[in-house]
């Protein structure tokens, strides 16, 4: 199983990164990762799945700032909306509804949108602030949600940071 997650790792990767992104064929291999997953038993075949989600995006974040720190701002847009599409694929997770995963995706979102402009930027934003908020509702609502009080207050931090990008300043205070 590992070779075999490996080499769907691998095509999956280099789907999202070669230049331009060839995004149905990076969808058509997460489905088949989706498929051989549920084939095997236990739920550490799942939460390997998300660990190589999380480490392509890993990735392609590091991708992104360097085309946009080249002036490769169009590719990075481009590299940007494949990584909206794996970013929905880790956020139907079953197990994205954890702190680990759902603060990683509301920081990812937000750190797209900071490196975007326009449209582009506004739309990883929203989704940001979105997930923060979600992040916040939960952990109101089961005080075990989130680790510690820091970490609750770093995301509500976050939230801010949103809404201050959105220009809504009085709600970011």
């Amino acid at each position: 199983p590992e070779i075999v997650l490996e080499t769907y790792r691998s095509a999956l990767r280099t789907y999202l990164s070669v230049d331009p992104p060839q995004r149905e064929k990076a969808e058509g291999m997460m489905a088949a990762l989706d498929k051989f997953v549920a084939s095997q038993q236990g739920g550490e075949a799942a939460k390997q799945l998300t660990d190589v989600y999380l480490g392509i995006g890993v990735q392609l974040q590091r991708q992104m700032k360097e085309l946009t720190a080249y002036g490769h701002a169009e590719k990075a847009e481009q590299v940007a909306a494949a990584f909206g599409d794996l970013l929905d694929r880790v956020a139907a997770r079953p197990d994205a509804d954890t702190w680990r995963i759902r603060t990683w995706l509301a920081q990812t979102n937000l750190q797209i949108g900071q490196g975007l402009s326009g449209d582009a930027a506004e739309a990883y934003i929203t989704r940001a602030k979105e997930s923060y908020e979600a992040i916040v509702a939960a952990a109101e609502k089961d005080e075990n949600y989130a680790p510690d009080v820091d970490a609750l207050l770093a995301v509500r931090m976050k939230l801010g940071e949103c809404l201050a990008a959105q220009g809504e300043f009085k709600q970011a205070i």
